[in-house]
């Protein structure tokens, strides 16, 4: 396996000349952004997969955004268009908590890329997981340190920490009223899903008020009529997230690791 100073170095050299100078600048040990850090991570996570996996691994689209409420990623299957159709990979940057928690998303979210939606989070899944260096997959919730290969983190390690900054934690968290295990949407109520069985999923509602941090609040009704005592705005009822409606049903092109 390539070290981390190999891999940065190589992935300046695949880029066009006149944009070789610029580049470097980011993957210089004291200014690492981000999405070139995870770039990075994925490139020395894909080295333990065989040829055809690691090239449908390194072929994804992958972005460092904002991300969505208790999610830490997701993978949109076939929705980027580069000579042929290639999966996205987003890794929220708004519930990130260290590097090891981007590390054990990606390998996640990687492993979606190489089983393939079909897999859900089922043997295929958790058996590309585990070549990826996550030694317990899970569907959904906190990971920890223990959880990744030590031999794999020997080499993570050796890439310099981002230096772009990182999310505002906000002093007071966002409250909710009604409160369930978070899980990633391929866990519960959707194909590969066992929890509650297929196709359940919830049937409370999410309301929300306008308080900067909002209150949230999850309703059996399509009807409530409420009023927030901090901000006196009336409660809305919040879009349904794309990739999921109210049934719990997940089309076949979203899959994300919950909170």
């Amino acid at each position: 396996m390539m070290n981390a100073a190999t891999i940065l170095d190589g992935m300046v050299d695949q880029r066009p000349s006149s944009a070789q100078s610029n580049k470097r600048t980011c993957l210089s040990q004291d200014s690492l952004d981000h999405e070139t850090y995870l770039h990075a991570v994925r490139e020395i996570i894909a080295a333990r997969l065989n040829e055809p996996d690691r090239i449908k691994a390194l072929g994804t689209e992958l972005l460092y955004g904002a991300g969505r409420p208790s999610v830490f990623g997701i993978c949109f299957y076939n929705r980027w268009e580069r000579e042929k159709t290639h999966d996205v990979i987003e890794i929220s940057a708004f519930n990130e908590e260290s590097v090891e928690q981007l590390w054990e998303t990606l390998a996640h979210e990687l492993a979606h890329a190489v089983a393939g939606y079909k897999a859900a989070h089922g043997p295929e899944w958790k058996a590309a997981a585990r070549r990826l260096g996550l030694r317990r997959p899970r569907a959904s919730g906190p990971a920890g340190i223990e959880d990744l290969d030590p031999e794999l983190m020997k080499f993570l390690r050796q890439i310099p920490v981002p230096q772009d900054g990182g999310p505002v934690r906000r002093s007071a968290p966002t409250t909710v009223l009604t409160i369930y295990g978070a899980t990633c949407p391929l866990g519960i109520g959707t194909q590969g899903g066992s929890s509650r069985g297929p196709g359940s999923g919830s049937r409370l509602r999410l309301y929300m008020c306008e308080c900067e941090t909002p209150v949230r609040v999850r309703v059996a009704s399509d009807d409530f009529r409420a009023r927030c005592l901090r901000c006196d705005s009336k409660f809305q009822q919040a879009p349904i997230p794309i990739g999921r409606d109210r049934g719990g049903k997940q089309p076949p092109d979203a899959a994300s690791r919950g909170v």
